[in-house]
């Protein structure tokens, strides 16, 4: 039983990760944008996108806000945690 419940949690935590950094994926693909337009929009590196999109990477509270305006939605619809 005690397995059972391990596998449930990490398989929660799991989708909680996988749903965080697919969100700036799928607000971009909305967008029609490739990754390199949304970095040239938001003034960051595509490697950048590339990164957060697949969550290698934490953002800063700056570069949040630079996405978020090229997206044209707010910060917050994002669901990044931040690192300051």
């Amino acid at each position: 039983m005690r397995k059972l419940k391990v596998s449930i949690a990490i398989g929660l935590r799991m989708w909680y990760i996988i749903s965080m950094d697919n969100k700036l994926k799928q607000i971009r693909k909305r967008k029609y944008l490739s990754q390199e337009q949304l970095a040239n929009l938001a003034d960051v590196t595509e490697q950048t996108i590339v990164a957060l999109e697949h969550n290698r990477q934490i953002p800063k509270y700056v570069t949040i806000h630079k996405l978020a305006n090229a997206l044209g939605v707010k910060p917050e619809d994002l669901n990044f945690e931040v690192q300051n």
